[in-house]
């Protein structure tokens, strides 16, 4: 596949290698800019008409009439100097390398869409009244584009001077391309958090006085406090320049889009107040204090890399050069009279309709052995033109056997008639049946046709592997099927994997293509493992089929002391997707030697799954606590018994956006009340490991402690958080609310 990020510009044209390291001599060209199209004899394929006198038209005076061919193509002398060049740097590399010499090979870039459009000055104003063009070129070829212009008699008398003289004319076309590329390796990482705080507390304080009056105090209090983030994190081995950035925000907005999706499928976090049981009064109790708190954590990460199939894009514009100095294949001089002539208001021109006729499909890829097309204005034929006039061909019927070709008809205006018909026939390679399309009644006004691939009764679609992550995916096998009316259902299946991230589906259905296709894909996982997905319809000429799982991580940290304590702590991870029926393990053991780890595993996009775990610690005295199974509400589990006679307190950063957040600084205070207090500031200016707030206990039974964290954000606003008291030992650091 051509690589997009690699390119050199050779006699003008830019030529890009292959991506494939086994694939060094093949290489990939791309038009520097767009040019005239040139007969069998090098003469540019140009009308330029002068009318004698204008002509008054509801939209104005006309003074004149061009009619032109441009194309997209590196041109043949070109190709071969670059071809030369080519192979010298390719024996040069074989000969480094101890290979065999191979032969160039030098393709065109295989562009998937190409519009076009005609750049001049005051278009549609005092020199140019009118612009007509098919608004897309021929993807295939010699990507040919026709255009004609209507000029005011100022703009005829400037096209003429600019046409005869030197240098450039005033015609600049503008083709706007896309191609399928190979980028470098990309990594995008999506992380949301979410996380609710809810306190309430409730206060009853009764005295009852047997001499005066009874005295009685109610009173409830609430807090809730939400938040919700999202960091996003692009990394790739590439050159920082505009178009990268462009593929950079690409993905930004790709991992953007995965996040809402996935956000949408999740329950959110709700806090609830605590129930009439929780508030009810115990017996024999007057006075009353319930203190309530709740805090839930949602988070989750997508990963997606890619180094496979994209669609890249430019935008390329050339000025027509003027036919002083150019000549023909023999090398003789153009003689601008030859193209340029003034015509009275007799001339049959004015009596005339014109159409041109192209046809965009790939003849050299696709079965269509030619495409006959037939127009006819007034019940009768019209005549088909050449380069030198009326050729005779009285049936008016052109048949066209490559891309490039230009089908030119002209007849006789009949005043009130204001259409004509176009009628087709494909003829197919190895094939006794035809396509017969038409008649279709146009306007007089529409003067180009275009017949597509879908009109010509081919399906044909590019089938390429998107984001799919082949480390973890062996292969995906993906089956395609359509079916119409008159199309019985057929299917087609193939194998996507590392060495085969492309596949091209064609059948002749001998009709238009109406409906979509419908397909289904396997995907077989590196252990073994198969999932199948049933996708719906398409219509796209180009079929992504991207990985349906995104990469989920979960850091497991040990609170106990590994040192002297606990010798090793036992967790068994399982990520259960019943929806699904799709079931990941994983069996870890912490220790003085590993003290944590992280887990990445695939998860299916918008599946509502659950992670649970359970723990088994052995003390170093050869004994065991077994922990029964919980769920991972967060993206941090914190495991074993906590430390003898102290408490840890972990501080972890990871929920924080360090584009937003310059630093942090966390102060927090431990005191008993009876000898022991300490207190430590951590600061945070960057995501890393959690910082630790560590206190020997003389009380045991007070284990809680008084945390702030103040932020201070990039836009120079500063916000603080508490102080709260807490007993947690993973304390998790959450963006402060705005």
């Amino acid at each position: 596949m051509l690589d997009s990020f690699r390119a050199q510009t050779l006699h003008g044209a830019t030529v890009h290698p292959d991506d494939d390291p086994d694939r060094w001599h093949v290489y990939y060209l791309r038009p520097s800019e767009p040019t005239w199209r040139v007969n069998a004899r090098g003469i540019p394929q140009l009308l330029f008409l002068i009318y004698r006198t204008p002509v008054d038209r509801p939209g104005g005076r006309k003074g004149g009439y061009v009619a032109f061919d441009t194309e997209f193509y590196v041109p043949d002398a070109t190709r071969a100097l670059i071809r030369t060049a080519l192979q010298a740097q390719t024996d040069a590399f074989a000969t480094a390398n101890g290979r065999q010499p191979r032969p160039v090979q030098l393709d065109d870039i295989a562009i998937t869409s190409a519009r076009c459009f005609l750049n001049i000055a005051d278009a549609d104003s005092l020199f140019f009244e009118r612009v007509l063009n098919p608004a897309r070129p021929s993807r295939f070829g010699k990507r040919v584009a026709s255009w004609t212009v209507e000029l005011s008699p100022d703009g005829a008398a400037l096209v003429d001077e600019a046409l005869r003289g030197q240098g450039a004319s005033v015609f600049q076309p503008v083709y706007e391309i896309e191609w399928f590329a190979a980028l470098p390796p990309l990594e995008v990482t999506a992380t949301f958090n979410a996380s609710t705080f809810y306190a309430f507390t409730e206060t009853r304080d009764a005295d009852w006085n047997f001499w005066g009056e009874d005295d009685y105090r109610h009173s409830i209090s609430e807090s809730l406090r939400q938040s919700q983030s999202t960091v996003i994190d692009v990394k790739g081995a590439f050159l920082d320049n505009e178009a990268n950035r462009a593929v950079v925000d690409k993905a930004r907005d790709w991992a953007q889009r995965t996040l809402e999706k996935a956000i949408e499928k999740r329950i959110l976090l709700k806090a609830a107040p605590p129930s009439d049981e929780d508030r009810k009064e115990p017996d024999g109790i007057e006075d009353l204090r319930i203190d309530f708190h709740q805090h839930q954590i949602d988070s989750f990460s997508v990963l997606y890399r890619e180094k496979s199939l994209v669609t890249d894009r430019d935008t390329v514009s050339g000025t027509m050069p003027a036919l002083d100095g150019l000549t023909d294949v023999d090398g003789r001089p153009i003689d601008p009279d030859t193209l340029i002539r003034r015509v009275d208001l007799n001339h049959e021109f004015f009596r005339t309709l014109r159409v041109n006729v192209h046809v965009d499909a790939d003849f050299a890829g696709l079965p269509i052995h030619s495409v006959e097309t037939r127009l006819d204005y007034a019940g009768k034929p019209m005549l088909l033109m050449d380069g030198d006039g009326v050729a005779g061909d009285v049936d008016g019927e052109f048949r066209f056997t490559e891309a490039d070709a230009v089908g030119r008809f002209v007849a006789p205006v009949d005043g009130p008639q204001d259409t004509y018909t176009y009628s087709y026939t494909v003829n197919y390679r190895n094939e006794s049946r035809k396509l017969e399309a038409g008649p279709f009644e146009t306007p007089v006004s529409n003067t180009i046709q275009t017949i597509s691939v879908g009109d010509a009764g081919i399906l044909d679609v590019k089938v390429l592997a998107g984001d799919i992550d082949f480390t973890a995916i062996a292969s995906a096998r993906v089956t395609l099927w359509y079916e119409d009316t008159d199309v019985p259902r057929f299917e087609n299946s193939f194998e996507l994997d590392r060495d085969h991230q492309a596949h091209r589906w064609q059948k002749v259905i001998f009709g238009p293509r109406r409906k979509p296709y419908g397909y289904r894909v396997k995907y077989t996982f590196a252990d073994g493992r198969e999932y199948t997905r049933e996708v719906g319809p398409e219509r796209t000429d180009e079929l992504y089929v991207d990985d349906i799982f995104h990469t989920r991580r979960v850091a497991v940290r040990a609170r106990s002391d590994l040192a002297n304590h606990v010798s090793d702590i036992n967790v068994d991870l399982v990520w259960s997707d019943a929806e699904h029926a799709y079931r990941v393990e994983k069996s870890i053991t912490l220790n003085a030697t590993n003290p944590f780890f992280d887990w990445t595993f695939p998860v299916i996009t918008g599946s509502t799954g659950k992670l649970t775990y359970t723990e088994r610690t052995v003390l170093r005295d050869r004994s065991e606590i077994v922990e029964p199974e919980r769920e991972a509400t967060g993206s941090t589990i914190v495991v074993g018994p906590p430390r003898p006679d102290e408490i840890v307190v972990e501080v972890f950063p990871d929920l924080l956006d360090f584009q937003k957040v310059r630093l942090v600084k966390v102060d927090l205070v431990y005191d008993d009340g009876a000898g022991v207090h300490k207190q430590d500031s951590l600061v945070f200016r960057g995501p890393g490991n959690p910082q630790v707030f560590r206190v020997t206990l003389r009380n045991p039974a007070k284990r809680s402690y008084t945390w702030t964290a103040t932020y201070f954000m990039t836009n120079n606003a500063k916000h603080t958080v508490g102080p709260n008291v807490d007993d947690t030992e993973a304390l998790i650091l959450e963006m402060p609310v705005s």
